[in-house]
């Protein structure tokens, strides 16, 4: 885990630690969506690259400014899906008015185009979270470029021009690649830990802790999620009450129907 990456200002809450550490062991793939998948020793063709940055602007990383914290705006995001739970989150997120980020695993889509369709129509954004959750650090360029390209093709128009790397794992070398095919790292600065299941209490109280300008970490895919959806379900509505603004990460929204509230 790459401490500068993911410890952005503000502790994984519920944790001893800073967020390194945080963002949970290898994923594993639901089978039904795992079947016949693209060989990742591909020919030249299949990697090449599909989008070239053209500008010179893309930001590297991305992380909430002083204007979201005067604002009370909190980023939720969700990781490993779709997901079976990603419909029911949805729905919770929709009876609460709130936007979402979904960083989605190429390999999960397939099977579920459906929900990818979903996500992005009720005005959340989607980003690239690889092709098979892999450390992005252990593989060579064309490897890492083979893995953003293939989830990009097949999340299609909805996918908004950002990234997070599997496991908060980056590098400059990482960095630089990503930048180049026009996408922006995007971290988290609180976890909710729900990769270790522990339970809804636990979940609950992490997300009573959130604070203006928090990026929490959940996920809709990549295991049991029931806890999650149960906490995100009795606590949204607490929070929202508590004054707390919830949008789409800025960098990621692109898909049309996705926009940003004037509270960013």
């Amino acid at each position: 885990m790459n401490k500068q990456f993911a410890a952005t200002g503000v502790a994984c809450l519920g944790s001893a630690a800073l967020v390194a550490g945080c963002g949970g062991p290898s994923v594993s793939v639901n089978p039904q969506a795992s079947t016949a998948q693209p060989s990742t020793s591909a020919s030249p063709s299949a990697s090449k690259v599909i989008v070239e940055a053209t500008k010179k602007d893309v930001p590297t990383s991305w992380t909430p400014s002083k204007k979201d914290i005067k604002n009370k705006n909190v980023y939720l995001t969700f990781d490993d899906g779709p997901g079976p739970y990603t419909e029911g989150i949805l729905k919770i997120l929709r009876d609460n008015d709130a936007k979402a980020t979904f960083f989605e695993i190429g390999v999960m889509i397939r099977t579920r185009e459906d929900i990818v369709k979903k996500v992005a129509a009720d005005g959340h954004a989607i980003g690239n979270h690889t092709w098979k959750h892999l450390n992005l650090t252990q593989h060579t360029d064309k490897e890492v470029r083979w893995q953003l390209n293939t989830t990009t093709k097949h999340i299609g128009s909805a996918m908004g021009p950002c990234m997070r790397p599997p496991y908060g794992a980056t590098t400059k070398r990482v960095a630089k690649i990503t930048k180049s095919l026009g996408l922006t790292q995007v971290p988290w600065n609180a976890d909710v830990n729900d990769w270790k299941n522990p339970g809804v209490a636990s979940i609950e109280a992490t997300m009573r802790q959130v604070r203006p300008g928090t990026v929490i970490l959940m996920h809709d895919g990549g295991g049991f999620r029931e806890a999650t959806t149960t906490a995100l379900r009795l606590v949204l509505p607490e929070l929202r009450m508590r004054g707390y603004h919830f949008l789409p990460v800025p960098v990621c929204v692109n898909a049309p129907g996705q926009t940003v509230s004037g509270t960013s």
